[in-house]
């Protein structure tokens, strides 16, 4: 079962997307002109994934089940 998020920004909940840190671009001219380094940074974008709103692409998310999703969820039904 997918886990729920809440998005600060523009309200959705649902799913969130994962996303990697940093730039395709910046990986392949590190790589072209500095190995070592690009390897590093290959490592960094690896490692160093943050989870997204589907909606907005806001990284002010937080999951539904917290004491503030929860708080949120309660005040959008009433």
């Amino acid at each position: 079962m997918l886990k729920k998020y809440i998005c600060l920004d523009c309200g959705h909940i649902g799913s969130a997307k994962n996303r990697k840190r940093g730039s395709v671009f910046m990986t392949i001219f590190l790589l072209c002109l500095f190995i070592f380094p690009g390897i590093l940074y290959i490592l960094y974008r690896m490692f160093g994934k943050t989870k997204r709103c589907r909606s907005c692409n806001s990284a002010r998310i937080i999951p539904s089940d917290s004491p503030k999703g929860l708080e949120i969820l309660n005040n959008q039904t009433r």
